[in-house]
This record gives structure tokens, sequence and C-alpha cells, in this order.
């Protein structure tokens, strides 16, 4: 196939799993066709990016923290950035506000799951459609004592409907696009501690339910590992299987097909180019 497919990808792993490096592999007809949105920090920094496969700074977006989270993801969801028009201004790499040019064949959202502990954050704390209004318990004492939310079916529900609406518009808007999201599938705590209740990682995080559901539209789920020192990745047609069946989608065991990708990402998309083309 000397095309890249459409439609909508999710790739996930535990963190350090090469996942980014392995996306930003993806051939493409040149380095100004992809699209970078960087929510991490380290995302913004390109750190586990080869230094050859790094995307041009115009190409490379920063969140903009003067919106919230669902309302900035939501509304570049609706841009049409294979269209071919050029977007005057627009935050890109290290905050600086430049054009961007609406050509892009791949467009990659790393990651996913921190955008979607934000938005799970900022419907909580605001009581945003919980089905049992806001709830909170008293976190620290005296002046450092804060509320923290306790979150319920309905705030997991309307946080999985953010999810859902910002991918369908991504894809309604790009049909000759690739979009991926990366994700994490592990709990990630924070650099310098071991409170997972303050990390800011772990695509389930939200409640294991809400990446069950978020694969179940994706047209192609590649799974990350890294054991003994070695990379792989583990290929599924499409997510429905992995929804429906609710079963321990982090095992490589449970996918199709399983490659060692250490050193070797532009082979595996070669073979997964061929693995598309078989099954469509």
């Amino acid at each position: 196939m000397s095309k890249m497919p459409t439609g909508l990808m999710c790739v996930y792993g535990a963190p350090g799993c090469g996942k980014t490096a392995l996306v930003t592999s993806m051939p493409r007809t040149s380095a100004d066709k992809v699209l970078y949105f960087a929510i991490d920090p380290a995302a913004q920094q390109l750190k586990s990016v080869p230094q050859a496969l790094r995307p041009p700074p115009e190409c490379v977006l920063s969140r903009d923290r003067k919106m919230p989270p669902y309302n900035w993801l939501e509304r570049l969801s609706r841009i049409q950035w294979s269209g071919g028009d050029t977007i005057k201004e627009i935050t890109v790499a290290g905050g600086k506000v430049g054009p961007v040019v609406c050509n892009k064949e791949l467009i990659i959202i790393d990651t996913f799951t921190t955008w979607a502990n934000e938005v799970l954050d900022e419907v909580g704390q605001q009581g945003l459609y919980n089905a049992s209004g806001a709830r909170y318990f008293k976190s620290g004492s005296g002046t450092t004592q804060s509320k923290v939310g306790l979150w319920d079916e309905g705030t997991y529900g309307t946080t999985q409907n953010c999810l859902m609406t910002v991918a369908n518009q991504f894809q309604a808007n790009n049909p000759d696009s690739l979009v991926v999201f990366i994700g994490h599938s592990k709990w990630m705590a924070e650099k310098g501690t071991n409170n997972l209740s303050s990390n800011k990682g772990g695509i389930d995080l939200p409640g294991k339910a809400l990446l069950e559901k978020f694969l179940a539209p994706m047209h192609h789920v590649i799974f990350c590992a890294k054991q003994d020192g070695k990379y792989t990745a583990a290929i599924e047609d499409c997510g429905v299987w992995l929804a429906k069946t609710g079963r321990d989608f982090t095992q490589p065991a449970h996918l199709s097909v399983n490659n060692d990708i250490t050193g070797k990402t532009m082979e595996f998309w070669d073979k997964w180019l061929l693995h598309v083309g078989e099954t469509q």
C-alpha cells in the first residue's frame, strides 16, 4: 500500500514503552504533513522522539492553558486540518503564536490520557451533570485544607461523552487523515512521589470502562510494551472486540499480531500496512 489508511487509531501501553517514538515514525509524504498535539509537558519537548523524526515546530501545537481542557481540544477537533487552508494564529511549540498549514495526513494527540484526566477534573470539580450533585471530602489540615471531588457515575458518563465527541469530530472533519490517540495503560505517579492519587498518566485512571468504550470506535488499535529491554507492538484490527469482551486488553496475548519493534519501527509500519490491506 502506498497510502496510509485513514480513520481513528489508539496506541496505548505503559509509560516509556515507545508509543510516541513508534507513532512519529509512521511514514508520510513529507515532514510537514503531521500535526502533533503536545499535551504532556514531556511531549511538548519531544524528548522521546528521535531528532530525525521530530515534526517541525510549526506542526506542534502546545496546550493552551488559558482555555478549559475540553473547550480547547473540542474547538480544535472541529477544524479541517487536511482542508488546505492556513490558520494564521494558533499556539504552537514553545507557546509561540504562528500559522499552521492545514495539509495534514497524520494527526497525533499525545497523550489523550492526560487530557482525559484534565476533563474529568473539570467536570467533577464543577459538579457538572453529577447524578447526585457535587460531593467532596476534605484533604489536608489547617490553611492547606482543600476540597477534593468524589466522582460518581454522572461525572464519568459526562467525561466519556466528552472523549467520544472529540474523537468523532476529529474523524468527521478530517476524513482523509489518520487520527492517532496515544494513551497510557497504567497508573504513573508524578516524578518524585509514589503517591498514585496525584498521578498524571494512565488511560484507565478515569475508570476502566472509559478506555473500554473509547476503544470501540477505533479502526486501528496498537498495544505497546517493553520487557527485558525489548520493545513490542501488538496489532488489533479494530477496537470493537476489545471493548465488547471486557478482557484484560493490556495484555498483548489477547491481540492478533505481536511484533518486535526494537530499532525496527519502520519495518513495523510496513508489516502493519500489509496487515491492514489484507483485512480491508
